[in-house]
């Protein structure tokens, strides 16, 4: 078993499970939280290594995302994915996430390459 957990927060449910089975083949063990709501009740939980956070989730569209998680776990490693939403595009949606505290910054669609240099 992986020594290494990841807390994927993710709203679509598909890129959620698309996107976990990227994380599974790195041989890190995924859980899933489907809004920042869960997301952040998952890290007061338990122990995380890193989590990838999409940046527009139903609860959480005010561009604050990574802020909120940088606030609960102010350690964690932090990887911010997006593409893009409302009036923001993706890029300026993720240097808004680096400025929050993300240390990765993924574009929407991302390759199974792209995500093992995290």
């Amino acid at each position: 078993m992986s020594s290494h957990t990841c807390l994927l927060i993710e709203d679509s449910v598909i890129q959620a499970r698309v996107i976990s089975q990227m994380i599974s083949r790195t041989g890190w063990v995924t859980l899933i939280a489907l809004d920042l709501g869960a997301g952040l009740t998952s890290l007061a939980e338990q122990s995380f290594d890193l989590v990838i956070s999409d940046l527009m989730l139903p609860d959480s569209s005010d561009g604050r995302t990574i802020a909120k998680i940088r606030e609960a776990a102010p350690d964690i490693t932090i990887a911010a994915i997006s593409a893009g939403g409302g009036t923001n595009t993706a890029s300026s949606l993720l240097e808004r996430a680096k400025l929050d505290g993300a240390q990765f910054l993924l574009q929407k669609p991302f390759s199974q390459e792209r995500l093992e240099v995290l």
